[in-house]
């Protein structure tokens, strides 16, 4: 059983149609676009990485607007990370979580290797 994928949008099929075989040629593909833009975030990309992928954003709008989005969802979830290292936890939170490590640390040694008391069956 063979799946059937749809039909690339219509800028892949005219961009692609005008230049298609001299980025194939060259090997610069969609797949190669999107992993060097992947690979510009870990570290910074060398001469020849930067003309392929500057190149192959020149002809493939899909492969631009991917960028884009790429580049939004960064800004957001950092704006995000910097807003959770904003909040502070609860300060009920705290007294209870300061209460229990203050109870830990006065227990006898006995208890301290067996966390599980008499009550508990």
């Amino acid at each position: 059983m063979s799946a059937t994928l749809p039909p690339p949008p219509a800028d892949y099929q005219r961009s692609h149609k005008l230049i298609g075989g001299f980025l194939h040629k060259h090997h610069i593909s969609c797949r190669d676009s999107v992993w060097l833009t992947l690979l510009s975030y870990d570290r910074p990309l060398t001469a020849k990485e930067k003309i392929r992928r500057v190149f192959h954003h020149l002809v493939c709008s899909i492969c631009r607007r991917y960028t884009k989005q790429i580049k939004s969802l960064r800004v957001l979830v950092r704006r995000h990370v910097a807003d959770l290292a904003k909040t502070q936890p609860r300060e009920e939170f705290l007294q209870s979580l300061r209460q229990d490590l203050f109870s830990l640390s006065t227990r006898s040694p006995d208890q301290k290797s067996n966390p599980r008391t008499e009550n508990d069956g």
